[in-house]
């Protein structure tokens, strides 16, 4: 099961490896038959979603991985996620936080 901190990590990663791909005009169905891949598990890279399959966190990295090293992207930055994490808003992740879990002031 993955935790928060990783769900914040391929939504980060997912989002950046999509701008990379649109800004590179690369076509989606050419790039999964590239990567061995499927259209459905390049969008759900791209989407960051860990559950979209029974895969782990870190076979989610290591397609995400593949997928970046394809469009010379980098995603290494994400290697230290704490950093990162602490100080990425939810506007960056492109993501609506619930009313319930939103921080109180």
């Amino acid at each position: 099961m993955a935790n928060v901190e990783q769900i914040k990590i391929a939504k980060l990663i997912g989002k950046k490896l999509r701008a990379n791909r649109e800004k590179q005009g690369h076509n989606l169905a050419i790039l999964a038959s590239k990567l061995q891949m499927s259209v459905v598990e390049l969008v759900a890279i791209e989407d960051g979603n860990i559950f979209s399959t029974k895969k782990s966190f870190h076979q989610f990295i290591e397609g995400a991985q593949a997928y970046a090293k394809e469009i010379s992207a980098h995603i290494e930055e994400f290697s230290s996620p704490a950093k990162k994490i602490q100080s990425t808003t939810a506007k960056e992740w492109d993501i609506e936080i619930p009313a319930f879990l939103r921080k109180k002031d």
